[in-house]
């Protein structure tokens, strides 16, 4: 059909990229559509294809602190929120790469951040870490640094499958069903 002929046309392929070793193989890729871009995450590094073309548009080298475990995006595909092996989170500029803000040091997390999301609806940034077996809230309302609002812990019973010595955290958001409770309604 004609139509699955153009789609065919319009269709375009990434260039084989080489790596030279497992650690190179990236730990996420986010879809952008505002810029019609993909991002990848790899080791410190964060590369931006081209959608349409599949070409490399920018490569942010030593970009984090630290390894690069997880990112998302923000309500406006404008800031790429990045997580860290050191448990730092961080808010970059999208388009160059340009560190936007950060929390103090207190409000890392002890361990890896395993996921992020971002809650449009409340303009927070919700990071959770299996290793210290915490969610936190930042606020990314403030213009120059990301403030915790909370952090909540689970309850450890001590015996694995009691809640207890797990190895897994993520973060789940129904925009629906969830209002999430912020510092700024009090």
């Amino acid at each position: 059909s004609s139509a699955a002929s153009d789609l065919y046309k319009r269709q375009h392929l990434f260039r084989p990229v080489r790596i030279s070793k497992a650690e190179d193989a990236p730990v996420a890729a986010l879809y952008n559509a505002t810029s019609n871009t993909f991002v990848t995450a790899v080791g410190r590094n964060v590369m931006v294809w081209d959608a349409r073309t599949g070409r490399l548009r920018s490569e942010y080298q030593q970009l984090a602190g630290s390894e690069i475990t997880s990112i998302c995006l923000d309500d406006r595909q404008r800031k790429l929120v990045v997580g860290e092996l050191d448990g730092a989170v961080r808010v970059y500029n999208y388009m160059n790469g340009a560190l936007m803000k950060e929390p103090f040091v207190a409000a890392r997390h002890e361990g890896q951040v395993t996921a992020l999301c971002y809650n449009d609806a409340d303009k927070v940034i919700l990071s959770a870490s299996s290793w210290d077996h915490s969610v936190r809230v930042f606020d990314e309302l403030e213009p120059d640094s990301i403030p915790l609002l909370r952090t909540m812990r689970a309850l450890t019973g001590g015996e694995s499958g009691e809640g207890g010595e797990g190895d897994g955290c993520g973060v789940a958001v129904s925009y629906t069903h969830l209002k999430l409770p912020t510092n700024r309604e009090v």
